[in-house]
């Protein structure tokens, strides 16, 4: 059998499965270099490569070939099975929540938000493997039903579209694409890993159907479809390409205003605080309060010194402090002015690191900076101030931070222990705490935020939801802010955008459609009349036309196969030549396909039974060599030559036989009697002849008349054939005139024995047209121990020996020895 060309199917199946086999190989030895080249591998098991892999081996070997040793037969149903199985259990275990052991990882591996279930396919991707694993067991069952190819199609769409669909999301970053809340994400790899594996099982389909002729309008149907996705296709990518490129542009931009405003409100921030924190320095560096106090510790009865005190402490909740405690140096109380001190009581209270005092910026219902100052004279503590001031510019600009946008939000954060606790925001009504660290090989942006770093991000914030956040330190306190906006919102503009472009996209689409067919159409109808033309031509030329392509397959035939075989021409496109003519019949012509698809021309006759007809074709098998040389099929006309050819054997029948008695003439008696000598010379061994004529034939003739004298040498020639053996010629030369060729004859007794029972025979009565006949005849008998010299000779001997019997009275033989 000629090997089968390599299709394109076979191409992107190689391609699937080499890229299954680095997957598998970075799983195996975990190799960094594999990690970086292809993204979203790190986050890849086993699962998927190897599926992939199985799968693409499939796609290059299907259909399965006769010629395929057994071990690749083995490895392709064992592939096929994988694909088919495995993906089923992942299903499984999604939709009954089970383990079934087949979650494969390299090593033990923390559950995350994106793989709750490491090593478990996702499931839009166990549904993409099983979709191809189903499509591709029904190919390897080919049928001849195009509904069943539908079916096919079906089981080959649902994957490309996961497949695409995934691709989109990754690429659009629109995770609700590819990520399925509470299960495993899919992957950028297994994504487009699938999208490949369904496009070359659709090439392997369609290499399938190529075999099945369809009328011109499904072929017209087929162009559509096929140009509408091509169009889709074409304009999918054009306005992803164009979002994506709108979108890393918005995202720039929204990035740098992000980091602008983050920078830009922590250094303000920082100046606020810094500036109250030197104001209460200030106020603890008064020298007149500071020689109160050594009065006060000398004398603290003197009221001069109290009231003095009172008074600056009065002073100073007047000009904008809040609350105001002096503590003298054994921590009592000396004087107090303003509201309550808030700070014990505070749901949160930051303490500021780099205070050059005792520092909390507390949060109570809005941020008030709390801060004890000592007092210090001569180098001993001689009291300490106590304030807390409200600071409504700082709340004001947090606020203006938290409405900048719709779903905009700022935390201030501090550290306190393994945890980061932050104040009440526009989306926190509370005071929260996060555990820092946070998840292994995950850092939020508070966590880094108040690890001194400052950056922007994408992650998700409490509610899941996925956002911006640009962090930052506030300067050295401690703290650290953090800016989220949701991307959800953020896209918003770009989403209507999107609309508006999809909207165009589908008029593109619909316009592009629409120029197609109005330009094929006339083309499409044109191959329609070519080929009306052309089955009509075919179908009523008494010749058998027919195409074979390389795998020995039908393409073509005309109606005359269903005249010679009994099966419609529609039954047998697509089906192999040894099932549509029979084993028998191919095997008659296999040697001279074989040749045509060499590139020869051949030429030849052969017998054959069609159903139930024997028929003498002549056949003529022509390659049909494409411009590259290559042979993409043969074009083979036959045609019914037996009528010819029994015209032929007819007239050879009248040129070598008695027309009258059917015995070999003259001619071929002459070839007989030539090749009965060749035979004798090599053999050595006794030959003879007879010459023998009918007595008294003119007086039959006259008697019964010249039909009746044909009635005599007719059955005068049926008694001498019957006289003697198969192996032995009976001629008729002329008139009555007969000639028998014996060869082997053992001796000259065994001549005699013979020409004894043809006396006989003849003499036995018979009736012509209702007269009683009795013949007799004369024989001359040649018989030669040693081969004779020439035909000429022998004959001349027994025409002598037969002259001497009717010499003696007739009805007798004589027999001379050459």
């Amino acid at each position: 059998m000629k090997k089968t060309p390599w299709q394109a199917h076979q191409s992107i199946g190689l391609l699937v499965a080499l890229f299954g086999a680095i997957l598998v190989f970075r799983w195996i030895l975990n190799d960094a270099t594999i990690t970086r080249l292809i993204p979203g591998a790190a986050a890849m098991e086993l699962n998927a490569p190897l599926l992939l892999l199985t799968a693409g081996i499939c796609c290059v070997f299907y259909p399965e070939r006769d010629h395929y040793a057994a071990p690749l037969k083995i490895l392709l149903r064992l592939c096929g099975w994988l694909v088919l199985i495995l993906p089923l259990l992942q299903l499984l275990q999604h939709l009954f929540g089970i383990n079934l052991g087949i979650n494969f990882v390299r090593l033990p591996v923390v559950p995350t938000e994106g793989r709750p279930h490491p090593g478990r396919l996702s499931p839009q991707a166990a549904l993409a493997f099983l979709s191809v694993g189903s499509a591709l067991f029904l190919l390897r069952r080919k049928r001849d039903d195009i509904r069943y190819y539908r079916i096919v199609l079906t089981l080959i769409l649902v994957p490309m579209l996961i497949g695409l669909t995934g691709l989109a999301g990754h690429f659009l970053q629109l995770e609700t694409f590819y990520h399925l809340p509470k299960y495993n994400q899919m992957t950028v790899p297994t994504a487009l890993g699938i999208s490949l594996l369904s496009y070359g099982v659709w090439l392997l389909q369609q290499s399938i159907l190529s075999h099945h002729q369809l009328k011109t309008r499904q072929y017209w149907e087929r162009a559509t479809r096929r140009a509408i996705a091509t169009l889709v296709i074409v304009a999918l990518a054009g306005g992803i390409a164009g979002f994506a490129v709108m979108r890393d542009a918005f995202e720039d931009a929204l990035a740098e205003s992000i980091r602008l405003s983050v920078t830009s409100n922590v250094a303000a921030l920082g100046n606020m605080l810094e500036n109250k924190l030197a104001l209460h320095r200030t106020i603890g560096a008064n020298p007149g309060l500071r020689r109160n106090l050594i009065q006060l510790q000398k004398q603290p009865h003197d009221k001069a010194a109290r009231a003095s005190v009172a008074e600056h402490i009065a002073y100073l909740s007047a000009v904008g402090l809040d609350g105001v405690r002096l503590y003298d140096a054994g921590g009592r109380l000396v004087a107090a002015a303003g509201g309550a001190m808030l700070h014990d009581q505070a749901a949160l209270a930051h303490r500021l690191s780099r205070a050059e005092q005792t520092a909390y910026l507390v949060w109570q219902d809005g941020y008030l900076l709390h801060t004890e100052n000592k007092l210090i004279a001569e180098g001993h503590t001689v009291g300490t101030i106590v304030v807390e001031q409200r600071l409504p510019d700082f709340d004001k600009l947090l606020h203006d931070l938290q409405v900048s946008h719709a779903s905009a939000d700022a935390l201030l954060c501090s550290r306190d222990n393994n945890a980061a606790i932050c104040a009440p925001s526009r989306l926190t009504d509370a005071v929260t705490s996060m555990p820092l660290p946070g998840p292994p090989g995950i850092a939020t942006p508070i966590e880094l935020a108040l690890l001194g770093q400052s950056g922007i991000v994408t992650t998700r914030d409490a509610r899941q939801n996925r956002i911006f956040a640009a962090y930052a330190p506030l300067q050295e306190f401690g703290l650290g802010l953090v800016i989220t906006m949701d991307l959800e919102t953020l896209y918003a503009p770009l989403r209507q955008k999107i609309q508006l472009l999809a909207a165009a996209l589908i008029i593109l689409v619909a316009f592009g459609t629409l120029t197609l067919r109005l330009a094929v159409r006339p083309l499409l109808q044109r191959l329609s009349d070519s080929q009306r033309r052309l089955r009509a031509i075919t179908d009523n030329v008494p010749v058998l036309i027919t195409y074979i392509d390389p795998e020995y397959k039908i393409g073509f035939c005309n109606h005359t196969f269903e005249e010679w075989f009994g099966t419609p021409a529609s039954d047998v496109l697509g089906k192999p030549v040894n099932a549509a003519i029979g084993p028998f019949n191919f095997a008659q012509r296999e040697k001279y396909m074989e040749r045509a698809l060499a590139g020869e021309r051949v030429e030849f006759e052969v017998s054959s039974d069609t159903n139930g007809v024997r028929r003498h074709l002549q056949n003529t098998y022509v390659p049909d060599i494409t411009s590259d040389g290559t042979v993409a099929g043969i074009y083979t006309l036959s045609m019914d030559i037996t009528a010819a050819k029994d015209v032929q054997q007819r007239l050879q029948q009248m040129a070598r036989f008695d027309a009258l008695t059917g015995l070999p003439n003259r001619y071929l008696m002459n070839e007989k009697l030539h090749e009965a000598i060749m035979r004798c010379h090599r053999s050595g061994e006794p030959m003879a002849i007879m010459f023998l004529d009918v007595d008294h034939f003119k007086l039959i003739n006259d008697s019964l008349g010249h039909a009746g004298g044909d009635e005599v040498l007719k059955e005068f020639g049926r008694r001498l054939k019957a006289s003697v053996r198969q192996t032995d010629t009976a001629c008729r030369l002329a008139g009555d005139e007969f000639v028998i060729i014996f060869e082997k004859i053992g001796s000259p007794d065994a001549a005699e024995t013979i020409a004894s029972k043809i006396i006989a025979n003849v003499e036995a009565p018979f009736a012509v047209e209702g007269h009683p006949v009795q013949i007799g005849t004369s024989i001359g008998i040649a018989y030669c121990q040693n081969p004779p010299q020439s035909p000429a000779s022998l004959i001349s001997q027994a025409d002598q020996a037969l002259y001497e019997a009717k010499e003696a009275g007739r009805g007798t033989y004589r027999l001379v020895c050459c």
